[in-house]
């Protein structure tokens, strides 16, 4: 189920989970038999602070939403399952407590840094393509295409000359795409990609492949058929490959060479 601020109710909605089990672990605590009243005051108070906060991040959730995101029956799994892992981690700090927060940190800056490494696909310029007068085309990745930041082209911009001979001369552009499951927050939901390669008569003109994503691709490449269908319900992967004939592209024109949903666009 999707709707407009997705995104921000789904991750208040998790925070909210999160929330929930903490509350649920500080408070079981109370029960503990080695445990004094001064103890058993600190927990029940952090419960209830930690229920607080849980109400606060539904009640963000319900706004951004207005009710729907209850509605979306997807997400109670995977926050059951992240509100009992916390309702764990509080309620043996010592066994699950510190292996949670050691894992979830080292995963959440790889997912991070992986997301990160690439732009989100929007409809802003990731190529200019211009053809002079003569048998010269020029390329240019805009500031976007390199860094991962949509910006306007600048002299500082590499560019990339193409000499065509002939009218049947292509020019091929390949992305590399993928997209997290909008069940997993902060990232889930958002298409990311990059044009990958730039080829003039099957000779590479320009490469970006980046090291996450061919690390994923070999992962992916080994993995068995179960685990391969496992990983593709939370993630997916695919390419775009794209062409332009030098017969559809006169002398002394430009273009843009842009992402149009899951196709690369020339304009």
């Amino acid at each position: 189920m999707d709707f407009e601020h997705f995104a921000p109710a789904r991750d208040f909605f998790y925070l909210s989970a999160l929330l929930l089990g903490a509350g649920c672990g500080c408070m079981l605590n109370r029960f503990r038999i080695k445990s004094n009243t001064r103890f058993r005051i600190f927990t029940v108070t952090a419960g209830l602070c930690f229920f607080s906060g849980a109400l606060a991040a539904l009640t963000a959730a319900v706004i951004f939403s207005n009710w729907m995101i209850l509605k979306d029956a997807d997400l109670y799994l995977p926050l059951g399952i992240a509100a009992f892992i916390v309702l764990l981690a509080f309620r043996f700090p010592r066994a699950a407590g510190f292996p949670v927060i050691i894992i979830s940190g080292i995963f959440t800056v790889a997912i991070a840094y992986f997301c990160f490494s690439f732009p989100v696909i929007d409809n802003k310029a990731q190529v200019r393509v211009m053809h002079d007068g003569g048998t010269l085309i020029h390329i240019r990745p805009t500031s976007g295409f390199n860094n991962g930041t949509s910006a306007p082209e600048t002299e500082s911009d590499p560019s990339i000359s193409f000499q065509t001979t002939k009218e049947d001369d292509v020019l091929e552009f390949r992305a590399q795409c993928f997209a997290f499951s909008k069940i997993i927050p902060l990232v889930g939901g958002v298409s990311r990609g990059v044009i990958s390669e730039i080829l003039g008569n099957e000779e590479i003109l320009y490469s970006n492949s980046r090291p996450p994503w061919r690390a994923l691709r070999s992962f992916l490449s080994k993995a068995d058929k179960k685990t391969r269908n496992v990983i593709e319900t939370l993630y997916s992967v695919w390419e775009i490959h794209e062409s332009l004939t030098m017969s559809d592209f006169p002398a002394g024109t430009g273009l843009t060479v842009l992402f149009n949903g899951p196709a690369l666009a020339f304009r």
